[in-house]
Formats: structure tokens, sequence, C-alpha cells
């Protein structure tokens, strides 16, 4: 068995655990392939919760009316690389305008 079937299969296990337990869903961090194997092996459905922003300064920010394009800014200017949160649909939408990438970091795996 190789190191990725065998963390695979460790995946597989822990899903059994935490169903076993009972519990609706459970909030891990996932790798892609990790996402791929729960959704189609497994049959579950699986959904971005938080995503890793990568933080940057803008120009004129006194112009710009977005929060969360304030908060990267600020973020960055304290020194930290990226910013992790839950975003909704507008500022999503905000942040594809302005071309700042925004992968899933955690995800929400529905276990019935």
């Amino acid at each position: 068995m190789k190191t990725k079937q065998y963390k695979l299969s460790c995946l597989k296990e822990k899903v059994k655990k935490e169903r076993h337990k009972r519990a609706r869903l459970v909030k891990w961090i996932l790798t892609e392939q990790e996402k791929e194997y729960i959704e189609n092996v497994l049959g579950l459905r699986v959904e971005a919760y938080l995503f890793k922003i990568q933080t940057r300064t803008f120009k004129n920010l006194y112009k710009i009316n977005h929060s969360i394009l304030k908060d990267l800014h600020y973020a960055h200017k304290r020194g930290k690389k990226y910013l992790i949160k839950n975003l909704t649909e507008k500022e999503k939408a905000v942040l594809k305008e302005y071309g700042i990438n925004y992968p899933a970091y955690q995800y929400k795996v529905y276990l019935y």
C-alpha cells in the first residue's frame, strides 16, 4: 500500500468514526485529492467553509468602499501573508473583480 492510499484509507476510517458518533457534519482541512475521494468514492457532500486569501496593499484605499479589501490591505501592513475567513457571495464577487484568488482552506463534510 502506498502512502497516498494509506492516507485515504485513514480518512475513510476517520469518517466511519465520526458517523459512529452520529455527527451530522464535521469541519476539516482537506487537500483537493481528499475532497474528491470523499465526494466520489464515499458519496458524501462536501462544501467549502473557510477560504485562504493572500493579502496585498491597494493604492487609494480611501476611494475603495469594500471592507474585505480594506481588511486585506491592513492585514498586509501588519505583516500577515494570508487571511483565513468565511466569505459571502458579494465578497467573492469583489475579490474576483480585483483578481484575487481565494482557494478553499477548510471544508464542511455532511455525513448524513
